[in-house]
C-alpha cells in the first residue's frame, strides 16, 4: 500500500530521499498452529504454560481481550498506564501512547485510517487488572505489530510471552499470514521463529516546486547518511 502511495508521488514528480534501517523480523502463520508451535523454542512454550498455571494460581484469573484501537480515551490512558510502568521509561525505550500528543494521533488514526486497515490492541488482564498489551494494524492476511509493552511489577510470571502466544494463535485462527514483528529485540523474537525479513527505511518526501528541491538538497547536506534515492527502490 504504503509502496504505491510513494510511486504515485514519484510520477508526480516528488523528491525523496531515504535511508536503510536494515530488516525487520518476520513470522511465517501460513502453516498452521502446530507448525507455529514446531519453529518456536520447546523451552519457551513449556514456561509459558508454567507461568500461566502459577499466575492463575496465584494473582487470580487470566483474561485476554481483542479491541479495536483508539476508540476511546479511557482505552488509551489504561495503554499509557502500563507502558509507564514498562522497563521503555527506564531504559530511553519510546513511549507510543503516553502523553496528549500520542494520544491525539492514536485517535485520529481511529476515525481517518483507510478501510483496509484494522486498528487492533489486545489486552491481558490478571484478576481484572491491565498487565500487558499489543497494539497491531492488520491487513486480511498480516499482522503488522506496532507496540506491545507489559508492567514490570509482573515481569516474574512473563505476561509479553502468554499474551504473545494468545494473539499468535488467534491469528492462525483468523487466516493470517505473517506477523510483521518490526525491529529490536531479535533474540526473543528468534525463540518464537521469527526470521529477517522485508528492509526497513526510512523516508524523506518533498514537493515538486523550488523550495522543495532546495529542502531536498540541503537535507541531503546534512544527513550524509541517507545516500539512497526512492526511485532505487523500486
Amino acid at each position: 500500500m504504503m509502496r504505491g502511495v510513494i510511486q504515485e508521488l514519484l510520477k508526480a514528480g516528488w523528491i525523496g530521499i531515504c535511508k536503510e534501517m536494515g530488516p525487520v523480523f518476520e513470522l511465517d502463520l501460513s502453516s498452521g498452529i502446530d507448525a507455529l508451535k514446531a519453529t518456536a523454542s520447546p523451552s519457551l512454550l513449556k514456561h509459558i504454560e508454567y507461568s500461566r498455571r502459577r499466575l492463575a494460581k496465584t494473582a487470580g484469573p487470566i483474561t485476554f481481550e481483542r479491541n479495536a484501537l483508539g476508540d476511546s480515551t479511557q482505552q488509551l490512558e489504561e495503554l499509557a498506564k502500563v507502558e509507564t510502568r514498562s522497563w521503555l521509561p527506564t531504559k530511553g525505550g519510546q513511549l507510543k501512547f503516553e502523553g496528549v500528543d500520542n494520544q491525539k494521533f492514536w485517535t485520529r488514526l481511529a476515525t481517518e485510517a483507510q478501510v483496509e486497515l484494522e486498528r487492533v490492541v489486545w489486552n491481558m488482564r490478571c484478576n481484572g487488572k491491565a498487565v500487558a498489551f499489543s497494539a497491531h494494524l492488520e491487513t486480511d492476511r498480516n499482522i503488522y505489530i506496532i507496540a506491545n509493552s507489559y508492567d514490570e511489577e509482573w515481569k516474574s510470571h512473563s505476561p509479553g510471552s502468554l499474551l504473545t502466544l494468545e494473539v499468535l494463535q488467534d491469528g492462525v485462527k483468523r487466516g493470517k499470514r505473517l506477523v510483521d514483528w518490526g525491529q529490536g529485540d531479535s533474540g526473543y523474537k528468534g525463540r518464537w521463529g521469527a526470521v529477517d525479513g522485508s528492509v526497513l527505511y526510512d523516508v524523506m518526501i518533498f514537493k515538486p516546486c523550488f523550495r522543495g528541491r532546495l529542502a531536498a538538497k540541503l537535507a541531503k547536506r546534512a544527513l550524509p547518511t541517507w545516500t539512497a534515492t526512492l526511485d532505487s527502490l523500486f
